[in-house]
């Protein structure tokens, strides 16, 4: 009997210390998006970004070819939500990217190309 219990306390132990130390390595809770879409020689950006923190960062970019033709940039609030519409040319393909940083961390750039 003591040899079981000893056995399952190992066990216990082991299981638990895991747990334990995965707990302190939590990370904030945060949300991102974005996008683009066109309507008619209008090119609308959209980037939402809500954190629990306000040491925020986000810019946003629309390219055509391989030139940036607007920028954006907000930071500082817990929730940053961009709303931006450029006037842009019919048949022609167009990029948006969003780079934002939380906390000094770089989140994965978000891109979405377009046709007018």
């Amino acid at each position: 009997m003591k040899k079981i219990a000893m056995i399952l306390s190992a066990l216990l132990l082991v299981v638990c210390v895991p747990v334990t130390s995965f707990a302190e390595d939590v990370s904030p809770y945060f949300l991102t998006s974005g996008y683009l879409s066109m309507d008619g020689n209008t090119a609308i950006c959209t980037a939402y970004l809500q954190a629990e923190t306000t040491n925020t960062y986000v810019t946003m970019k629309l390219w055509h070819k391989n030139s940036c033709i607007k920028t954006w940039t907000e930071q500082g609030k817990k929730t940053i939500a961009m709303n931006e519409r450029v006037s842009v040319k019919k048949g022609e393909i167009y990029k948006l990217t969003i780079d934002m940083t939380i906390d000094g961390v770089q989140q994965p750039r978000i891109e979405q190309s377009k046709r007018c």
